[in-house]
C-alpha cells in the first residue's frame, strides 16, 4: 500500500513538471516571437531554448503592498487611461467653444487707410491760353501729375483717414450652436462615463495581481516546508 501511494505521487509529480515544461515552451514561443521576425519559422530561431542565468532571490517575508498603495501610480502608468484623460481635456475644450457661440460678442474694430489723387486738369475750366477762368479755384498743384505723385502723398500721410467702433452681436437663439453644445456634453457624458470604468477596470485587475500573489507566496512557502 505504501509502494501504491508513493507511485501514485510520483504520477502526480511527473504531472506537475510536464504541466511546468509546457508552460515554459509557451512562455519560449512568446520571447521569440518578440525577438526575430519570422519567430519559429526559422531553424535556428525553433531549436533555440531559454537559458536562465540568475536564479530567483526570494525574501523571507514578502512585503504585499496593499491596493491604495499601487491605484495611483498604476493610474498614471496605464496608456489606456492616459489616452482617456487626454481625450477628456479635448472635449472639455472643445465644450467651452461650443458655449462662446452661445454668448453675445464685443469687438473693437479700428481702420486706418492714406488716400491719394493725381491726374491733369480738365481742359473746360482752363482758358485757350492755359490759365484758370475768372470765379473758378485754382487747381492745387500738388495733385497734377501721375503715379508717382500718388505714391507721394500715400506714404507721406498727406491725407489719412481712421476709424473706430465698436460691433456687438447678440446670438439670438442659434439653434446650430445649441446643438453643437448638447452633442458635446453627451460626448462629454459618455468619455467619463468609459474613464471611470477603465478605472474600475484598473482596480480590479491590481486586487486579481495583488491575491495572486499572495497566493503565490502561500504556495511557495507550502512546497518549501513540503520539500523539508
Amino acid at each position: 500500500m505504501e509502494l501504491t501511494r508513493a507511485n501514485a505521487q510520483i504520477a502526480g509529480a511527473e504531472e506537475d513538471l510536464e504541466n511546468s515544461r509546457g508552460l515554459l515552451d509557451e512562455q519560449e514561443l512568446v520571447i521569440k516571437n518578440v525577438l526575430t521576425r519570422k519567430g519559429g519559422r526559422e531553424p535556428a530561431v525553433q531549436a533555440a531554448h531559454i537559458v536562465t542565468t540568475d536564479a530567483i532571490s526570494v525574501p523571507d517575508q514578502e512585503t504585499i503592498p496593499t491596493v491604495s498603495d499601487l491605484l495611483p501610480k498604476a493610474m498614471q502608468q496605464r496608456p489606456d487611461l492616459q489616452q482617456s484623460a487626454l481625450q477628456l481635456e479635448n472635449l472639455h475644450i472643445a465644450l467651452k467653444g461650443t458655449r462662446n457661440a452661445l454668448l453675445p460678442e464685443l469687438d473693437l474694430v479700428g481702420t486706418a487707410a492714406n488716400a491719394g489723387l493725381a491726374g491733369q486738369p480738365n481742359a473746360i475750366y482752363q482758358s485757350p491760353t492755359g490759365t484758370t477762368p475768372t470765379g473758378v479755384a485754382p487747381v492745387d498743384p500738388s495733385f497734377v501729375g501721375g503715379y508717382g505723385n500718388v505714391l507721394d502723398q500715400v506714404f507721406a500721410c498727406r491725407y489719412p483717414t481712421y476709424e473706430i467702433g465698436i460691433q456687438l452681436n447678440l446670438p439670438l437663439r442659434n439653434r446650430v450652436a445649441r446643438a453643437d453644445m448638447v452633442r458635446d456634453e453627451l460626448q462629454l457624458r459618455t468619455s467619463e462615463t468609459r474613464y471611470l470604468q477603465q478605472q474600475n477596470q484598473a482596480e480590479v485587475e491590481l486586487e486579481d495581481a495583488i491575491i495572486g500573489l499572495r497566493r503565490a507566496c502561500a504556495s511557495y512557502q507550502a512546497a518549501v516546508r513540503a520539500r523539508t
